[in-house]
């Protein structure tokens, strides 16, 4: 009986120390989202492990959302800026690094709620399969 109390015991305090991390987390989180229409033509805010993966050297892209303009006096902006190169992508056994840079800013409404953000991305991409025609990537931003 003693060693099931225990055993209670410690699945209790497991939970109340989960749920004080959840909700301290939650307390310092934000709430703000930036929102593209074509969302896939913004690869670095779409995921980070995309960042040095396409064909080419250099990549760039540049955004900018106008929401409800014709509705409201201080509409929604979001604006993005990004750029992102690979390096050694055409090593046939290992994989390749890719390094970028992202800045976005959004101004959400009458409210003035307002972020700017400067990220740095890195990823890498491992080339896999028995002739190395596949690819995993990590990346973090």
């Amino acid at each position: 009986m003693r060693e099931r109390m225990k055993t209670m015991l410690g699945i209790s305090l497991i939970y109340l120390v989960g749920l004080s991390v959840s909700v301290c987390v939650s307390v310092t989180s934000y709430g703000q989202d930036i929102h593209f229409t074509q969302f896939d033509l913004s690869p670095a805010t779409l995921n980070p492990a995309t960042t040095g993966f396409f064909d080419g050297k250099y990549r760039s892209a540049v955004n900018f959302r106008n929401q409800w303009s014709s509705v409201i006096d201080n509409p929604y902006n979001t604006f993005s800026a990004s750029f992102d190169m690979n390096i050694g992508q055409n090593l046939p056994t290992k994989g390749a690094l890719g390094f970028g840079l992202l800045l976005f800013g959004d101004k959400s409404g009458a409210g003035n709620l307002t972020q700017q953000n400067v990220m740095l991305s890195l990823a890498y991409h491992f080339n896999v399969g028995s002739e190395r025609n596949h690819k995993i990537s990590i990346g973090m931003q």
